[in-house]
């Protein structure tokens, strides 16, 4: 089943002439190291929030966003969470039955995605974002974390609420330890607010009182229409590209400053492409 048939079948709810959800996020990301090396950088990008029930909307009214390798912002469902031929929606809500022990029954809602799209056919998100609104109100945050270069995916679930500190289960950087907490604050995508923000503190296991590392993900929302994507699209005609080569000048930064290097966990395992314990998957 193609992206297109996929989404016309299951997952076009939306109503027509109806103001969009979907949205464009600005901001920053910024990272900070305590750790052996003191390191810190700001990084702009931009980030498109999807309603998972408006892709077929957005399809058809924007020339530059659709499921063709020929889009310039591409929507491939392979490039997230469950099988290619699955809908998004449901393994989104299924996923978080998984995680949360709930039952699929009780997590019916809203699903919203925060994310990088396919630009001039190049992908890589290092963060992609997923939201469970249930009756108006943000519940649920699962976030799809990727590593690269073993273009592995991590799931983290969380309460919007009430995020819970827990331990770190995923190799992101060769430079972090494995040994560390994760504590978030959360500001889910209100459209009344404007703003969207993401904070990851890394404690040391050994030291509660004290961050190794932190990353901040701070956002302004702008209407999804023409003048602004194009706008965008202009100014940041791959997106994916500049990211992963960001990853990488960062890298080089702290391999110069003998920043000690943590080898992935799993190094010694060849990738099987199946999922591990429900959670990982290595492609």
């Amino acid at each position: 089943m193609t992206n297109a048939m996929q989404y016309k079948s299951k997952s076009d709810q939306s109503e027509p002439g109806k103001e969009l959800e979907s949205a464009l996020y600005f901001g920053t990301v910024r990272h900070r190291r305590f750790r052996d090396t003191h390191h810190e950088f700001d990084f702009s990008l931009f980030m498109v929030l999807l309603k998972l029930d408006e892709i077929p909307t957005l399809a058809s009214r924007f020339w530059q966003f659709g499921f063709s390798a020929f889009n310039w912002a591409r929507f491939r469902r392979n490039d997230y969470l469950g099988d290619k031929n699955s809908d998004l929606q449901e393994a989104v809500i299924a996923k978080i039955a998984q995680l949360s022990g709930q039952p699929v029954e009780e997590l019916q809602g809203d699903v919203f995605l925060l994310c990088q799209l396919r630009y001039l056919g190049f992908y890589f998100s290092p963060l992609n974002i997923y939201y469970l609104r249930q009756n108006g109100k943000f519940t649920r945050l699962l976030a799809e974390v990727s590593n690269t270069p073993w273009n592995e995916r991590h799931y983290y679930l969380l309460d919007t609420d009430n995020p819970q500190p827990h331990a770190k289960a995923f190799h992101v950087s060769p430079f972090n330890p494995m040994q560390q907490n994760y504590h978030w604050r959360i500001r889910p995508p209100e459209a009344e607010h404007g703003y969207c923000t993401l904070h990851l503190a890394c404690v040391s296991q050994d030291d509660d009182q004290f961050t190794e590392f932190d990353a901040t993900l701070a956002l302004k929302r702008q209407p999804l229409n023409q003048k602004e994507l194009t706008r965008v699209l202009l100014r940041t005609p791959a997106q994916t590209m500049s990211v992963v080569t960001g990853i990488y000048w960062q890298a080089l930064k702290l391999f110069l400053k003998r920043t000690p290097v943590y080898r992935h966990p799993g190094n010694k395992r060849k990738p099987t492409g199946k999922p591990e314990n429900g959670h990982t998957r290595t492609e």
